[in-house]
C-alpha cells in the first residue's frame, strides 16, 4: 500500500490554490498506476503504450476496445472494505474516443455510481454515494472521485473505472475499432 501525501489543487471558481487535508492518506489499492498488473478488464484491453500522466511522468495509460461497439468497457480491482467505514474512490481520467468515465464500487450489496464528463469533470447519474468531486488540472486530466460508507465487511468489494460515451450508459458508443483508445487514466486510490 501507498501513503499518499498531499496536495493543493486550483479551486476553479476562486482561481487559488487550496490545500487538501493536510496528513498522509493510506491508498487501499494495489498498482495504483500500473492497471496491467492486479487490475482485471473487461471488453477492453490495457497496451503497453504509456502516456503523459499529471504528474509529468510517463506512467498513465490508455483503456481501449477490445471489439467494435462494447459495453460494460472497465478495469476492475477486488479489494477488503470494513462496515461503516467512509472511503473516498478517486482517479485521474482524460478523455479520448469517450468522454466519460464511471467510477463504480460494490461491496456486495450495494452498488455505488457516478458518472463524470472526462473533459469537464462534472457528475451526473449518482447512486448511493455521499458526496462526488473533481479537480482539473493541466493537460485535460481531471481527478474525479466518490465518498461512500460501506454495508459491509468483506474481502471482495470491487472498485472499478468504466470508459463509456454517455452519461447514464456503459456503452462506448459508436462502433470503435479493437485498440481505439477510449479513456486515459492514472493514480487511481481508494482511501
Amino acid at each position: 500500500h501507498l501513503a499518499v501525501d498531499d496536495f493543493t489543487f486550483l479551486n476553479d471558481v476562486l482561481n487559488e490554490l487550496t490545500p487538501l487535508i493536510t496528513t498522509a492518506r493510506k491508498n487501499l489499492l494495489l498498482q495504483s498506476q500500473t492497471f496491467k498488473t492486479t487490475w482485471t478488464t473487461n471488453n477492453a484491453a490495457i497496451p503497453n503504450d504509456l502516456y503523459k500522466a499529471p504528474d509529468d511522468s510517463l506512467t498513465a495509460q490508455a483503456i481501449t476496445a477490445n471489439s467494435s461497439g462494447a459495453s460494460n468497457v472497465f478495469v476492475n480491482q477486488v479489494i477488503a472494505t470494513t462496515v461503516g467505514e467512509t472511503y473516498t474512490y478517486s482517479a485521474h481520467v482524460k478523455a479520448a474516443a469517450n468522454g466519460f468515465c464511471v467510477l463504480l464500487f460494490n461491496d456486495g450489496t450495494t452498488s455505488r455510481t457516478a458518472y463524470f464528463n472526462a473533459a469537464t469533470g462534472v457528475s451526473s447519474n449518482t447512486s448511493n454515494i455521499l458526496t462526488t468531486s473533481f479537480d482539473k488540472m493541466d493537460e485535460d486530466w481531471v481527478r474525479v472521485s466518490i465518498t461512500f460508507q460501506a454495508n459491509t465487511t468483506t474481502s471482495s468489494s470491487l472498485v472499478r473505472i468504466y470508459s463509456a460515451a454517455a452519461a447514464g450508459s456503459t456503452a462506448t458508443g459508436a462502433a470503435f475499432d479493437a485498440g481505439t483508445e477510449l479513456l486515459y487514466i492514472w493514480g487511481a486510490q481508494l482511501e
